[in-house]
């Protein structure tokens, strides 16, 4: 990570990373796991980007460019992956809270909103079904969504490179994929304790696929892939869901607090597009079951 010198009120930030992947996971793809052999893929990928951000009194906006290079070989019967992908990001924060909110709790006043949009590349996928790119592939990083997404499924909004090579799972209740997200967020602190605040994330993914899904029963897939799992890129590109989060807490005195989170995700296209087994857990329906969770609990500081 190199720090730039500060720009007035902007502070800017560059790195890059580097990453030789050994032989787990999707490590050892040509030897079938190391069934057909003792020896690794050399997969690898590359990270760089830049991020800036500022504070221009009680505005704060922020923003982000973040690329990937690399691949994950396969099997000989079928198509290397790129890692080649791009990720985008910028917010605005306003925040009218005092400075001394956390010396103060139960007297704090002010409002704090937050705008912001993320998209990493997703998933490429060519005509005969054959996955050609991850797109987007990061260093694992933040989740995305609220107390749904979030907390309890772990949605990350791009492939990462994990313990076991480059994960790519967009079927999955732990989603790792491309994803584009839309969030907003408006909370308050009315004194005497009491805050409460709501916020929004809109959740799509990012894959492309040039399959013809009425071609597919003419394609022959190469041994370990099926046409099951092709049938799944009809999602690609699909919206994920919305998920809309209301949060309540009530500050006793500066060391005790009880807090409360209501959320709901409403499911969007991809998950009414029912898919087989074999593409992943998360399997669809004509018409998805909404989830939603109640959080409430209590926190003490001493």
């Amino acid at each position: 990570v190199l720090g730039l010198n500060r720009l007035g009120p902007a502070d800017i930030r560059a790195y890059g990373f580097y990453t030789d992947i050994g032989a787990l996971g999707t490590g050892s793809d040509i030897s079938y796991n190391g069934r057909l052999g003792n020896f690794a893929d050399n997969d690898w990928v590359a990270n760089f980007g830049l991020r800036a951000a500022g504070e221009f009194g009680v505005v704060s906006p922020y923003a982000s460019i973040d690329l990937s290079r690399g691949v994950d070989r396969k099997e000989l019967v079928a198509a290397d992956i790129d890692a080649n992908g791009m990720a985008v990001g910028a917010g605005l924060v306003v925040d009218t809270v005092g400075d001394d909110a956390d010396d103060k709790p139960v007297q704090a006043r002010g409002l704090r909103a937050e705008a912001s949009f993320f998209q990493a590349q997703g998933g490429a996928f060519r005509n005969d079904g054959l996955q050609t790119s991850h797109g987007y592939v990061g260093m694992k990083a933040r989740q995305v969504g609220g107390l749904l997404a979030d907390r309890f499924m772990g949605w990350h909004p791009s492939a990462y490179v994990g313990m076991f090579g480059v994960s790519d799972d967009p079927h999955t209740v732990a989603r790792k994929s491309g994803t584009r997200v839309l969030h907003g967020s408006v909370s308050g602190r009315f004194g005497k304790g009491l805050s409460a605040g709501v916020s929004y994330w809109y959740l799509q993914d990012t894959a492309a696929s040039d399959l013809n899904l009425g071609n597919l029963d003419s394609i022959d897939p190469p041994f370990g892939y099926s046409r099951e799992a092709f049938a799944a890129q009809e999602r690609a590109g699909t919206t994920l869901g919305q998920e809309i989060d209301v949060d309540v807490a009530y500050q006793f005195t500066k060391a005790m607090q009880v807090y409360g989170t209501g959320a709901v995700l409403l499911p969007g296209d991809f998950y009414g597009i029912e898919v087989a087994r074999v593409a992943g857990d998360q399997l669809g329906s004509a018409s998805p079951a909404t989830p939603w969770a109640v959080s409430i609990g209590t926190s003490a500081r001493f």
